[in-house]
């Protein structure tokens, strides 16, 4: 009979596992999704802390099925007479407790090994994440994944509350207690990312950023307390009909779901870990009697250390009594002051040394390069600009069917410093968001009177002191309390829709001024050249038209010469001019004498040149 109770017991809280771990995936499923919406690194987080409490919902659910299947095995022994085939004595390895008592042993404290050693790896990972590139959210999403956080974490405790109360129940049901309290846990942690978003929704941002390193500490947390978990248990003594602590039970996030039972738990952990009654010396009994007085004197001296300020020297805190700012005496410098204790007064703390930044369509990709066709923008904030070429859309009566405008995208950050503290918290509501709208309302105004390639060209840093000043002559007449550092404009590009269409026309003007340069500088080449080369046919042509004058001349005054020559010597001129041509006719040719009186007509060739070589003819050869 004791066999069937514990058969069904197992069997309704292996359902109430099922509902559990439904809840716990549809949990973080929800989580991711609206970590996705709203671009949190905290969700996200929550999502994949929630999502390892799947694998431990699931080894509750193999763990209770493996207990009910050992227990309808005895039932079934029962009823059988003790059949040596569902014989527990045979050691049989097919047997149901055989197997509850090998996955107790190795399967389950190998699973719950592999699962915190994955906790702390991507805690750790997490928390480098953070480091690195902070929190950033959309501020325009947050409203709404508020109340669908608000939504999961309600159904997320009701169910954690509802097993966490099965599990209370005698017998095998207290294996629910480390699923349910990982459940709790997670709606807990949800929890706190519920004030520190509603806390961001009002102007403070510390809380989110707080949130995204507190949950991969509770991971790397949670992690490490399995493992001491199992490394304990090798050395734990075991006693005869105590119930064990399951593997995937966590003793530290047991506490963090029931803080009420803190002492309780501790003590039960005790008791477990050394095998005897701690909760029944001396030493517990007296720390629980005075547990309650103990708290009490820890919460007064807490509310007590509200008296004491700490103002860094960065730092101005503006003192309130009663809600009324002590404009003459309520400022407070760097250093340690005392005031009256919370509700009385209240300190306002303002960095006035500080610089701040604000941001216009920050980036929120911050790894590797950012290209401008990949949307990369948390906001987008469009400017609108005039554009100075003329549209060539035009309708059959010759009208401008097109809007002469150009849409553009720009980020910058505005740095401040607090020059009034005072004016600074109680003059305006939100001045940071005050500051941010008129630096846009300002780049507004400036884009609307320039072009786009005017805006995106090289006069940035006229642009940057020209906001920098309307900014501050604006903030001044609202006596805002702050000073303008710098104005830094980056990330000018137009929208992403038009990526494709804008690298078309900027790969157009760059080839049109590509053919534009070639055609320069050939004619820089062949210019030069013509140039050159008509001056030196002028050169030579007036050479040459010297030249023939001068000539011309020469031979007019020669002619004149041979004509008086002639007239003093006739004779003389003519065999002069007949021999000097007969020597310069023949200054060059073979000449050959020919004498009239020689007979036969034999002819002599004397050769008067110089031989190089001697003849045979040359050779004196002897008879004897």
């Amino acid at each position: 009979m004791e066999n069937i109770k514990n058969s069904q017991l197992a069997k309704k809280c292996e359902g109430i596992a099922f509902i559990g771990s439904s809840t716990q995936l549809a949990a973080a499923i929800s989580l991711f999704l609206t970590s996705m919406w709203l671009h949190s690194k905290s969700l996200s987080y929550l999502a994949v802390y929630s999502a390892a409490g799947c694998a431990v919902w699931l080894l509750t659910i193999v763990h209770l099925r493996q207990k009910r299947l050992s227990y309808e095995e005895l039932i079934e022994t029962e009823d059988n007479n003790e059949n040596p085939m569902f014989n527990e004595d045979d050691g049989s390895i097919f047997s149901s407790s055989r197997k509850l008592k090998q996955m107790e042993k190795w399967v389950l404290p190998i699973s719950v090994s592999v699962l915190s050693i994955a906790l702390i790896i991507l805690g750790y990972v997490f928390l480098r994440k953070t480091a690195v590139c902070g929190e950033l959210l959309i501020a325009a999403n947050l409203s709404k994944s508020t109340v669908a956080l608000v939504l999961t974490t309600f159904f997320v405790f009701i169910i954690g509350r509802f097993t966490s109360g099965m599990s209370t129940v005698k017998g095998d049901a207290h294996l629910l207690k480390g699923a349910s309290g990982y459940l709790l846990s997670c709606a807990l942690i949800s929890f706190l990312c519920i004030i520190a978003f509603v806390m961001q929704y009002f102007g403070y941002s510390w809380g989110t950023k707080s949130t995204a390193y507190i949950i991969p500490v509770l991971m790397i947390i949670a992690g490490m307390d399995f493992l001491s978990h199992i490394l304990l248990d090798i050395y734990r003594p075991r006693l005869t009909g105590q119930i064990e602590r399951p593997p995937y039970q966590s003793f530290l996030i047991g506490l963090l779901a029931e803080p009420q039972g803190i002492l309780k738990a501790t003590a039960h952990s005790l008791d477990y870990q050394f095998g005897f009654k701690i909760s029944d010396t001396w030493f517990y009994k007296f720390l629980e009697k005075i547990i309650a007085p103990l708290i009490l004197f820890q919460l007064l001296i807490l509310y007590l250390l509200s008296t004491i300020v700490i103002i860094h020297p960065y730092e101005n805190g503006i003192l309130e009594r009663f809600g009324v700012p002590l404009k003459n005496n309520g400022i407070l410098y760097p250093g340690i002051h005392f005031k009256y204790p919370w509700p009385i007064d209240k300190i306002n703390i303002v960095s006035a040394k500080r610089i701040e930044s604000i941001f216009i369509n920050p980036h929120y990709k911050h790894e590797g390069t950012i290209l401008w066709t990949v949307s990369h923008h948390s906001n987008r904030n469009l400017f609108l600009l005039p554009s100075k070429e003329e549209t060539e859309n035009q309708s059959d009566d010759n009208t401008l069917t097109g809007i002469p405008v150009n849409i553009l995208m720009a980020s910058a950050q505005i740095q401040y410093r607090v020059t009034d503290p005072f004016s600074y918290i109680y003059h305006q509501k939100n001045p940071k968001k005050l500051i941010k709208n008129i630096a846009i309302r300002e780049f507004i105004r400036y884009t609307s009177t320039t072009d786009v390639f005017d805006f995106m060209g090289a006069n940035l840093i006229t642009v940057s002191s020209l906001l920098k000043t309307n900014i501050q002559a604006e903030l001044n007449k609202l006596n805002v309390g702050v000073e303008i550092f710098f104005i830094g404009l980056y990330g000018i590009h137009p929208p992403v829709e038009v990526a494709q269409a804008f690298e078309s026309v900027m790969e157009s003007r760059e080839e049109k001024q590509a053919k534009i340069l070639k055609a320069e500088t050939f004619a820089n080449k062949i210019l030069p050249k013509a140039r050159a080369k008509g001056k030196t046919i002028l050169i030579d042509a007036k050479s040459y038209a010297d030249q023939q004058k001068l000539l011309s001349k020469s031979e007019s005054i020669n002619f004149e010469n041979q004509k008086y020559a002639f007239s003093i010597a006739p004779t003389t001129y003519f065999w002069r001019n007949y021999l000097k041509t007969i020597k310069n006719a023949l200054l060059n040719t073979r000449k050959i004498i020919i004498s009239a009186k020689l007979k036969n007509k034999q002819i002599h060739i004397i050769n008067l040149k110089t031989k190089i070589k001697p003849d045979l003819l040359d050779m004196n050869i002897s008879r004897d």
